[in-house]
């Protein structure tokens, strides 16, 4: 694998996690406040069911592993932390720009 195919699928998948947890916030956002009537196995199912299926942990996992059997620490490190922080930061602000959005 060359080296830019490799950065761009780690950005990808960066990206991908980043956008699906914002999503994530915006359904949690709408599952309890609006959707609170739904049984729990079908908020479940909308919640981890389809943005689980979106978002990438599996193949972040196995960038994770790539760069540090590769002996590439220091980039294996800013992966797991970006990606952890960045998609941290994009669930609380999906949640709470949609919070701001829908309640006055």
């Amino acid at each position: 694998i060359t080296a830019m195919h490799r950065d761009s699928f780690l950005l990808g998948t960066i990206l991908v996690n980043i956008i699906g947890s914002f999503l994530m916030g915006v359904l949690h956002f709408f599952l309890t406040n609006y959707m609170d009537v739904l049984p729990p196995q079908t908020r479940l199912l909308l919640a981890t069911g389809t943005l689980g299926g979106f978002t990438t942990f599996s193949a972040f996992s196995v960038d994770v592993l790539r760069l540090i059997n590769a002996n590439n620490f220091p980039l294996a490190f800013a992966y797991i932390f970006s990606s952890v922080i960045f998609s941290l930061l994009a669930i609380f602000f999906g949640f709470y720009l949609t919070k701001l959005c829908f309640i006055h």
